[in-house]
């Protein structure tokens, strides 16, 4: 496909001095030609700090930046829909999470806040400024200790099926051996733990919709490398990452917290924490279960946007 379209490459894995991250290039689109603001990066970063998906920089270029945060078993694309709904004049990030992608497990931060200021760290070598933060699940919770890590680099927050960790030592012990445990069935075989995962009741109104949507969102999970992806389930388990509650006073920029009708754990998680922030507001979406990205990407797509208003 490259000889039919000369600007279209994926770097495939791009070594760094350090091995801390690297940069996935989707498509320097004919496009920039006719549209002087669209880009995509054609190489790494000096230090490789992050692999960043650039969807598109369009308009104004000091339209706060909007980056997008995946699921665990996600990747960039996961965010397609949405990113389909969003206005064309803002430019919008999707990082690769640790453990998803082309990424090398070996090269991988070993903490959960190793993986949250190796984000950061590629976010100010991109730039961007203040940013509206989204993420989804897994993604959520690495966008809200990003926001409490490092306040500066968040003008919003978009926090969509959010967990803010564990307090209790006890339950964190439990999940975080939970969770090894399926991180050594990922390894014993992805596609039979993909199979599970999709069959557990959290995501039981994904069943619903239409085989060709659902066949594309199981291919991103099947395409992950096993051992990467083992480790990320290890390091950013809810059971290891930093309990959030006590400080989400000290998040004072203006927050949105997102759940699906569906999935009464996270709506009871969202309302509960909500007044805990200086600036949150919880909006549920009926009919949606746990993934609003994959079940009402326009939906999610007008929350994000009304936003970053």
């Amino acid at each position: 496909a490259q000889r039919a379209d000369p600007m279209t490459r994926v770097l495939a894995e791009p070594k760094t001095a350090d091995g801390s991250a690297r940069i996935e290039h989707e498509r320097e689109r004919a496009a920039q030609r006719a549209d002087p603001m669209t880009r995509v990066l054609a190489e790494p970063t000096a230090d490789g700090s992050a692999r960043i998906e650039h969807e598109r920089e369009r308009g104004d270029p000091l339209v706060t930046t909007t980056v997008l945060l995946h699921g665990f078993l996600g990747g960039p694309s996961s965010w397609d829909a949405v990113c389909a709904c969003l206005p064309s004049s803002e430019r919008v990030l999707r990082p690769s999470l640790m453990g998803h992608g082309r990424s090398d497990w070996r090269d991988a931060a070993s903490t959960f806040e190793g993986e949250v200021d190796r984000l950061a760290n590629a976010l100010e070598r991109e730039n961007t400024g203040a940013v509206h933060l989204v993420g989804y699940s897994m993604g959520a919770r690495v966008a809200l200790v990003l926001a409490m890590r490092h306040p500066t680099l968040v003008a919003r927050l978009t926090l969509v099926s959010v967990l803010p960790g564990l307090q209790d030592e006890d339950e964190r012990r439990v999940r975080a051996r939970l969770d090894d445990a399926l991180a050594r069935e990922i390894v014993g075989g992805l596609p039979a733990f993909v199979a599970r995962w999709e069959s557990l009741p959290l995501f039981a109104s994904q069943r619903e919709l239409g085989a060709d949507v659902r066949a594309r969102h199981r291919a991103v999970r099947l395409s992950h490398d096993e051992a990467a992806l083992a480790h990320a389930l290890t390091v950013l388990t809810p059971g290891r990452m930093p309990a959030a509650t006590p400080r989400l006073g000290e998040i004072a920029t203006k927050t949105l917290l997102v759940a699906g009708a569906l999935d009464a754990k996270f709506v009871a998680v969202a309302r509960s924490i909500a007044p805990l922030f200086p600036d949150a507001r919880v909006r549920i979406l009926p009919d949606t279960g746990h993934d609003p990205t994959l079940e009402r990407p326009r939906e999610l797509a007008a929350l994000i946007t009304e936003n970053a208003s």
